[in-house]
């Protein structure tokens, strides 16, 4: 996704690197879920505060209950990609006036 390049992409035209980073981060625990990589969604987690397999279990019955094709899998990526710059007053103040919502801005 070019939003998250680290040069030209959205976020960091709109210095918003703190965001780009959660963004990348929600990216690749959603892989994770899809490719059920436990390992690889936990590595970064302090063992006291770790997702239980319990826990993870249950998230792939939930992802396996889902049956995402690639459309789904695509529309949640670009979800994910997009929903960051909602936050960011920046791109909110690009928006023409009736594209905001009350309270925006």
């Amino acid at each position: 996704f070019s939003e998250l390049d680290r040069v030209s992409g959205i976020y960091m035209k709109l210095k918003q690197s703190g965001e780009r980073s959660r963004t990348i981060a929600s990216i690749t625990s959603f892989a994770y879920l899809l490719r059920d990589d436990y390992d690889g969604f936990v590595q970064a987690q302090a063992e006291s505060s770790r997702l239980s397999r319990d826990v993870w279990e249950r998230l792939q019955k939930f992802v396996s209950w889902a049956n995402l094709g690639r459309r789904e899998i695509h529309a949640m990526a670009v979800l994910l990609v997009t929903r960051g710059l909602g936050k960011t007053a920046a791109f909110l103040k690009a928006l023409p006036l009736g594209q905001r919502t009350e309270g925006e801005v």
